[in-house]
């Protein structure tokens, strides 16, 4: 039964701008970001990336069944790189650029410039309509509200983030050893949110 079918009856999709992402089983959109299959080293390779200009992890897509609360890297890199929305995969301009933010989540780095701490977060961008479903519908967002606060911020020009590619090692792989980039991530330059105070327990 698909999203739009109940009891042969066909309704419109609520979500015609997702119309050419996969579908998961129960014929829902999956937001392009989402990782296809378990993360295992048959499944996992480092070649060039193009979009940041090096080697860099990639994890193919594999099985019928998303993992909603897994990001695929290369797709993570691109969108951040290239300003596409996580869910729907279309350019997003800097006037509907959001992003989510977590309060357990974030990581704060010093920026000798500024001479103070920033956030840095790697969730991509989110447009307008995107950002409207992902913070009532996503799974993986719903579960981290329990936890953590979740705010919705909006960035508005390139001037207010600067790009930090991460690298790593990749564990029980042929290379193992080898540095390779894996995540893209913002650093949150012109951003005012609250810094989550340490868990007293």
């Amino acid at each position: 039964m698909t999203a739009g079918a109940v009891r042969g009856v066909s309704r419109p999709d609520p979500f015609p701008w997702l119309a050419h992402l996969r579908r998961d089983r129960r014929g829902l959109p999956v937001p392009y970001i989402n990782a296809w299959g378990a993360e295992a080293v048959e499944h996992t390779r480092v070649e060039h990336d193009p979009v940041v200009g090096g080697p860099a992890v990639f994890f193919d897509d594999h099985g019928g069944v998303p993992d909603f609360t897994a990001q695929n890297p290369q797709r993570q890199r691109q969108c951040v790189v290239e300003g596409l929305c996580q869910v729907c995969a279309k350019p997003v301009p800097w006037s509907r650029r959001n992003l989510v933010l977590g309060s357990l989540s974030v990581e704060w780095v010093w920026v000798p410039a500024l001479r103070r701490e920033v956030p840095m977060v790697y969730e991509p961008w989110l447009c307008d309509r995107c950002c409207a479903i992902a913070t009532a519908w996503c799974p993986a967002l719903i579960r981290r509200t329990r936890d953590e606060k979740l705010q919705v911020v909006k960035v508005r020009a390139a001037r207010e983030v600067q790009l930090v590619v991460s690298s790593g090692a990749i564990d029980g792989f042929p290379e193992a050893g080898r540095q390779v980039m894996i995540w893209a991530k913002l650093r949150l330059l012109a951003v005012d949110i609250q810094r989550e105070p340490p868990s007293s327990g």
